[in-house]
Order: C-alpha cells, then structure tokens, then sequence
C-alpha cells in the first residue's frame, strides 16, 4: 500500500493494537505548524490530523500504551517543545519546554503516565503527564463536595487540558471520586 503524505515524514509509530499509524509531517507547503497525521493501517485514509503551536516540523511520535494519547517532539529552531495529544479529537493536552535543541525521540513509561524526549542537545527529560506527581507517586488529595462537583463539569470541557487535570485530580482522590 502506498499512502501520499505531503513534503517531508520525520516520523513513524504504529498504534499498539496496529490499526492506526501516526506521521510526523515537515514543512509540508510553507505550512507554520507541525501536524501528526493519523492513518487507519487497513485503507490508508488519513483519520484526521493534530496540529498545534509551536514547531512547524514534528521529528519524533509515540502511542501512549493504552493508544489514546500521542506525544509528539518539535523540531526547528523556534520550538523543541513535547506535545501531548488525545488520539481521537486531535485536542492538544500538554505541552512541555526545556530542550535547547531539536527533540529527536519520544515514549511513553510502561505506565503511560511519564513520557521521556531525547534531543540534540545531549539530554532526556521525563515528563509527568498526570501534573500530579511527586518522587514519582501520584499524590493523593481529600476534595471537598465543591471541588468534586465543579471536577466533574470540567471533564466534559472543550478544553481538553482543563478535562485532563480535572480527571487526574479525581483519580487522586480515589475514596471520594467512585461514590460521587
């Protein structure tokens, strides 16, 4: 099967049930922004694409292990940021800064809740995407029936970073969350 991309494909990462395959677009066009295109693996239809600030080449792309999230490393000289996206709105959830160079790798911990990017620049960070961390636990938080009620309005937020937060603030507090 031979699918038609665009300019450049920096990067490749099959889903981990193999049914979608995620590219890493570069400079398709003049384009000013970076694109992860996803492609059902049967067709070879492009599903949809995710773009967001930042870069305007993507050099590095990974699923999450349970396949709803897509991390993604920028690559120019403007942006070396890792970007965290959900696999089927394409919404942009997180975006982590502090590589001085072009992000070359990117994956997911077996827990796909850190997420690891190698650069140019002679490093690897680990990213906590749950925001909720410390020495590597998920911290554990008491809500009061305030907090629990305006969480739950969140998660049905178009934004998809403020549902994100809201979800992991809720699983950190796991005897108040189920029976609410």
């Amino acid at each position: 099967m031979r699918w038609r991309h665009g300019d450049f494909v920096h990067a490749l990462a099959y889903s981990p049930d193999g049914k979608v395959l995620a590219s890493g677009d570069g400079y398709l066009g003049g384009q000013s922004e970076a694109l992860v295109r996803l492609w059902d693996t049967t067709t070879g239809k492009e599903l949809c694409r995710h773009s967001g600030p930042g870069s305007s080449s993507v050099a590095a792309v990974a699923f999450s292990p349970d396949g709803k999230l897509i991390v993604s490393g920028g690559a120019d000289e403007k942006d070396n940021s890792v970007h965290l996206w959900e696999a089927a709105t394409g919404r942009l959830i997180r975006r982590f800064d502090g590589h001085h160079s072009w992000v070359w790798a990117v994956t997911f911990a077996a827990d796909g809740l850190t997420v690891a990017s190698g650069a140019g620049d002679s490093t690897i960070l680990l990213w906590d995407i749950t925001g909720r961390q410390k020495d590597g636990r998920l911290r554990r938080a008491t809500l009061t029936p305030r907090q629990l009620d305006a969480l739950w309005t969140v998660l049905a937020n178009e934004d998809a970073a403020k549902a994100y937060d809201a979800l992991w603030a809720l699983v950190a507090a796991p005897e108040q969350s189920p029976p609410f």
